[in-house]
């Protein structure tokens, strides 16, 4: 996923998708006049094994940590020592379990409905690259920050209940054009089992310029 041009809350929007291949699509965010704010590509990896992610013993981030103000230096220890896990559950109680105005228009995969045939309850992306967004905001402190590109891939479903530890990595930080941006990679595993659900990789402006 690409950003290319701001999108804001509430505004209207169209999403356009083309098939490139039987396991692979192409999706543009088109706004209101017409313009493309955001592109992104969907498909299966056919090497299920390729890129996954290995547990790393991190330091579990305190209950009510602040975490100190982002700049290159912060970004530079957390590169050379590591970021703080966080921990998140998932639920049917969580504020994004419906993340469609019309919850019933959700696939079933991704419902609670338990009357319904199909329905798991299974967490959707919506989730998964939060995780991403909070773990990092949780590492260094910035208001305001902005999102520019993601790249994600799932390797589980994670199951209502679940608890999701979450670990940061700090893979390089910048500067370009008088903005400060970062690179981090988020892995997501099972905290119960260690076992790898999800990987992100995400750069971000952490800083604008004055």
């Amino acid at each position: 996923i690409k950003i290319l041009h701001p999108v804001y809350h509430g505004e209207p929007f169209d999403v356009m998708v083309r098939a490139l291949e039987e396991e692979q699509f192409e999706a543009e965010l088109v706004d209101a006049t017409g313009k493309v704010c955001a592109k992104a590509r969907v498909g299966l990896d056919q090497d299920e094994a390729a890129g996954k992610p290995k547990w790393l013993d991190q330091t579990l981030m305190p209950e009510g940590y602040v975490p100190p103000k982002a700049t290159p230096e912060t970004f530079a220890k957390l590169k050379q020592t590591g970021g703080l896990e966080a921990r998140y559950r998932w639920s049917r109680q969580h504020p994004m379990a419906a993340y469609f105005a019309d919850a019933a228009a959700m696939p079933a995969l991704l419902r609670f409905d338990a009357a319904e045939t199909g329905s798991s309850g299974w967490a959707n992306t919506s989730f998964v690259l939060s995780c991403g967004n909070w773990v990092f905001a949780a590492n260094a402190l910035m208001n305001p920050w902005v999102h520019l590109e993601t790249r994600h891939q799932n390797f589980s479903a994670i199951e209502e209940g679940a608890e999701v530890a979450v670990q940061m990595v700090v893979e390089d930080f910048f500067e370009k054009k008088g903005h400060q941006f970062a690179d981090v990679r988020v892995n997501l595993f099972s905290a119960a089992s260690r076992a790898p659900l999800a990987t992100i990789w995400q750069r971000a402006i952490y800083h604008l310029r004055s």
